[in-house]
């Protein structure tokens, strides 16, 4: 039986360290995320990646987004405050992944503009494991 093909929200990751993204995208690839994932390297490359999006005669907003910055400095990201001042993008779930433990900071995640946080894990089967969250929590893909 023939599969229909799947049309996926893409996954904005934004990243400045490529090789991370990398293992990140082969990680999800393996755990069968079938979302394409759009790497840019700082918050100017990401404003014009989603303004591309949201100009085309049908805006195909992300299905997530997450954004490689310090949990305490969420509040103050200008990306972060970008994105919620944009009415199609409301509901795409923004997500600081994060080298330092979210768990040091004293706001709750509503307090600090984002939805989650998510601790950048350091070896390949822990990456795999928050890949398997993500794609359970806030994708719904069609799994092969």
């Amino acid at each position: 039986m023939a599969q229909e093909p799947f049309d996926a929200k893409p996954i904005l990751l934004i990243e400045n360290e490529r090789a991370y993204a990398d293992l990140l995208k082969a990680a999800f690839a393996h755990v069968k995320v079938r979302n394409p994932l759009a790497v840019v390297t700082s918050d100017r490359e990401a404003m014009s990646y989603l303004t591309y999006l949201l100009k085309q005669p049908e805006p195909n907003c992300p299905a997530l987004i997450l954004l490689a910055i310090l949990p305490q400095l969420c509040n103050h990201s200008r990306m972060v405050r970008w994105i919620r001042q944009q009415p199609l993008l409301l509901d795409v779930p923004c997500v600081v992944f994060s080298a330092d433990d979210p768990l040091d900071t004293n706001r709750a995640p509503h307090e600090l503009v984002c939805d989650y946080y998510i601790r950048k894990p350091h070896d390949f089967p822990q990456l795999l494991a928050l890949a398997s969250r993500v794609r359970d929590r806030w994708l719904n893909t069609a799994r092969v």
